[in-house]
């Protein structure tokens, strides 16, 4: 979330320079000219005016190019930590013969660490070829049960046994 909100920031601040970039140029090299001493004339005017339209591309391109790189910077650290992530749990055929999924008195937790418990008391036996919805409100644990099925998550107490 931390990286969503300074992305945001980045990319407001990326927009303003966009749209206020080439005026902001020209006022401020005006200003330096004629704070220095020197006395603006047309030529001098148009063919600076001529010269920042000439540069007007690369500026306006410039907060694109900050806003990919930080984009690049997120999905670096996203696929960084995805690689990062521990090992599946390999799970075991068990004793099973015709039943494909077998989790009895089964408790998952997202984590290895038995406080944050997230789905509890589960037991459940499908036979191969079953059809299967699983329904609930939301957070009542509908991905932490197929997870579990699909060994990602930690079986902190019971079994579970996938065959197939």
């Amino acid at each position: 979330m931390k990286q969503l909100k300074k992305y945001m920031y980045v990319r407001a601040l990326s927009n303003t320079i966009f749209y206020t970039a080439s005026l902001l140029v020209a006022a401020a090299s005006f200003d330096c000219f004629t704070l220095l001493g020197n006395h603006l004339r047309v030529d001098v005017a148009l063919t600076s005016l001529s010269l920042f339209n000439i540069l007007r591309f690369p500026l306006f391109t410039f907060p694109q190019v900050v806003n990919n790189a930080v984009e690049a910077t997120v999905s670096f650290n996203r696929i960084t930590d995805y690689l990062l992530q521990g090992e599946r749990e390999t799970l075991s055929k068990g004793n099973l013969t015709c039943t494909a999924v077998s989790i009895r008195q089964g408790c998952f937790a997202w984590q290895n660490d038995s406080e944050n418990e997230s789905l509890d008391n589960v037991s459940l036996e499908l036979e191969d070829g079953d059809f299967c919805g699983v329904l609930g409100s939301v957070g009542s644990g509908k991905s932490m049960l197929i997870a579990s099925i699909l060994g990602e998550n930690v079986c902190l107490v019971g079994t579970r046994h996938v065959h197939g």
